[in-house]
């Protein structure tokens, strides 16, 4: 077929002559001028224009907005300004924002919505950056990284499996692994590792690691503490529990951030009225000597409180009690020991104990400790070990007790011995008055 001589305008016809071998003359079509050949056409002032398809070959500026593959694969999906600009051959980006992916060089199946969204990215892959601004914007070989919100993970550099979702939440974690970080600046001073922070706020100063911290504000002040659980809005200095350098700690607070329940390497600290059911069991740990359980007031000591107060079935009234100055009450007057043949051995009849039993001298008293100055009576532990010093015990502390059950068994013994002496006192007598009466 043969090539026309002219090319035909909305409003004129120029021939083909008229034109340079690269079709650089411009065109006239309406109001448009339009370039031909190798130049760049442009429409300016068209409306209402449809097509059925439209290909273009580089990727298109559409009123500023870059819209295409950027540097990437055919897999690429790209929109924004200078967003996955670099050349990706490889990697399979979607980049949507102002310069999103915008360095990407061979990191594949990465996601960045938003203003500089992984921007710094250049090999890390399976990355996730969805924000308004400055999502993951320093990653750079980090992988597998969640960034949900403004400033997300924004610092994270080569760290790989960090997951934040909130306004600055993880904001200054950079190299460290395995965080997640759920609230509004959760996370926000983090930069260790294995960290779990739930809340706004959550571990806001906290750079230790293996922390979980879940609540409102939850370990909001623990800086260098490391493998502490916090559940509530306990922020780490409260209630007379400092826990922000500690590590270890168990931590149940209330919605003041007011410490109810702490287990400490073991021990468990509880404040308030509790209620346990059940078994519980207590295993003391080498650096904790003192005890396994431990009850402190700082109300004087009277009976006033209990440490202890226990009860069974429908009973109001206590089957035992501990009060505060040390008084033990149950109610049927029994205190027994464990007895049994089978657990003793080295059975013998005991030594006398009459002689030494008067040796040992009964004082009055009142504990220092007491304000009432109530008048005790009992023995001196110092004095009292001088004639039966296995009735002495001292803790760790150097205090000495004595151990006054013992004296029960004691006194059995000293009765048994009164009662041969009154016995062979009495038959001798029986003997002199028959003597007296012949």
């Amino acid at each position: 077929m043969g090539v026309p001589y002219t090319f035909a305008s909305a409003t004129n016809s120029i021939p083909l002559s008229q034109l340079d071998a690269n079709f650089n003359t411009p065109v006239t079509i309406g109001s448009t001028t339009v370039g031909l050949g190798n130049t760049t056409t442009t429409l300016a002032g068209l409306a209402n224009v449809s097509t059925t398809a439209l290909t273009v070959t580089n990727d298109a500026s559409i009123s500023g907005l870059t819209v295409g593959k950027g540097g990437g694969s055919s897999a690429a999906t790209v929109v924004g300004s200078g967003a996955a600009a670099a050349s990706n051959a490889s990697g399979t980006p979607t980049a949507f924002g102002y310069k999103a992916l915008a360095v990407d060089v061979s990191g594949g199946l990465n996601s960045a919505f938003g203003y500089q969204a992984l921007t710094a990215n250049t090999t890390g892959t399976d990355n996730t950056a969805i924000g308004s601004y400055n999502a993951l914007r320093s990653n750079t070989s980090g992988t597998a990284n969640i960034a949900i919100g403004r400033e997300a993970l924004q610092a994270n550099t080569t760290a790989s499996n960090n997951t934040a979702v909130g306004y600055q939440a993880g904001y200054s974690q950079s190299t460290n692994p395995y965080n997640t970080y759920i609230g509004r600046q959760a996370g926000y001073s983090s930069t260790g590792s294995d960290c779990t922070f739930v809340g706004n706020g959550s571990g806001y100063y906290t750079t230790g690691s293996f922390n979980t911290l879940i609540g409102d504000s939850a370990g909001f002040q623990i800086t260098s503490g490391a493998k502490n659980t916090v559940l509530g809005c306990f922020p780490g200095n409260q209630g007379g529990l400092d826990i922000r350098t500690a590590s270890n700690y168990i931590v149940l607070s209330d919605g003041d951030g007011n410490p109810r329940g702490v287990f400490d390497s073991g021990n468990l600290i509880v404040g308030g009225t509790y209620y346990f059911g059940g078994k519980i069991t207590s295993v003391t740990p080498a650096s904790y000597t003192e005890s396994n359980y431990r009850s402190d007031s700082a109300t004087a000591a009277g009976t006033t409180w209990k440490h202890f107060y226990g009860t069974s079935g429908s009973n109001a009234v206590a089957n035992i009690n501990i009060f505060g100055n040390g008084n033990i009450q149950n109610a049927n007057n029994s205190y027994g020991a464990i007895s049994d043949i089978s657990l003793k051995e080295n059975i013998v009849d005991a030594t006398p104990k009459l002689e030494d039993l008067c040796k040992v001298k009964i004082r009055q008293y009142n504990l220092k400790s007491d304000e009432t100055k109530s008048k005790q009576i009992g023995v001196i532990a110092q004095e009292l070990e001088e004639v039966f010093s296995g009735m002495i015990e001292k803790d760790n502390d150097g205090i000495k007790g004595v151990k006054y059950s013992v004296f029960v068994p004691m006194l059995i013994k000293a009765i048994q011995e009164l009662n041969t002496l009154v016995t062979t006192q009495a038959a001798q007598i029986a003997a002199l008055q028959a003597k007296v009466g012949a």
